[in-house]
């Protein structure tokens, strides 16, 4: 058991604590952490896992909060005697200063226009949103200075803070005019960094046919007030495909 004093009222607002346990060389399936909250002597569980992030760092500091973690080894290999040795190594995470994400995809897909026969044709939608980060997510809306203000949508990206790559990533968008109704979305995931002004910026991003390899989901449609309705059936990725994601500090 192991337990952390919470007592630095000063600790960035969003910061977490990362929790990883080890068991020498036992598969971490068999290795789990119990993290609770505690105050006046009463225990409160907030997490559990071989690898835990505490968020809210700073209010449970404020409202007098200390962490407690049990480790908890369900390995049973014989001999059932043996001794194990375990470790728990924490660390204080602390918010990614982005606040804003824009992802552009460029792709050639095969459309379907009312009854017609479907054609090919090049495509590079992009999404943008003002947002920020809580732990290692981004979470923001659509910008309407960017987008127009009838469009909305959200957007959310997970990031790897040891390569500082993206884990995940999804975006949304619908837009109504006069006109008739457009909306747009993806869905994808493990893009490496591309570059990095710390503090200020990050890119991820990929290139050419193996653009489809971080692509999940790709969708978009146009339904006028008049006239057929524009439909995406299906995409690929060739050497002029991309795929960004840019992360800004403003």
């Amino acid at each position: 058991m192991f337990r952390i004093d919470l007592d630095y009222a000063l600790i960035d607002e969003g910061a977490a604590l990362r929790l990883a346990g080890s068991a020498g060389d036992i598969d971490l399936e068999w290795f789990t952490l119990l993290v609770y909250k505690t105050k006046d002597g009463v225990l409160e569980q907030i997490a559990s896992g071989d690898t835990v992030t505490v968020t809210g760092l700073r209010d449970l500091t404020i409202e007098g909060y200390d962490i407690v973690i049990m480790d908890a080894l369900s390995y049973n290999d014989d001999p059932f005697t043996e001794t194990v040795t375990d470790s728990i190594v924490c660390k204080i995470v602390r918010p990614l200063p982005f606040t804003d994400c824009e992802i552009r995809v460029g792709y050639t897909g095969e459309w379907q226009v009312g009854d017609d026969d479907p054609y090919w044709n090049y495509i590079s939608p992009g999404w943008r949103a003002e947002g920020s980060f809580t732990g290692d997510t981004f979470t923001g809306e659509l910008d309407q200075s960017h987008h127009g203000d009838n469009t909305t949508g959200s957007m959310t990206v997970t990031i790897d803070r040891e390569t500082m790559s993206v884990t995940s990533f999804s975006a949304n968008a619908l837009s109504v005019d006069q006109y008739g109704t457009s909306s747009w979305g993806i869905t994808g995931g493990s893009v490496p960094q591309t570059s990095s002004t710390p503090g200020f910026s990050l890119e991820c991003g990929a290139e050419g046919s193996a653009t489809c390899f971080h692509i999940t989901s790709l969708q978009w449609s146009y339904v006028p007030v008049i006239g057929d309705t524009w439909t995406l059936l299906r995409y690929m990725c060739d050497g002029g495909s991309s795929l960004e994601l840019t992360f800004r500090a403003h």
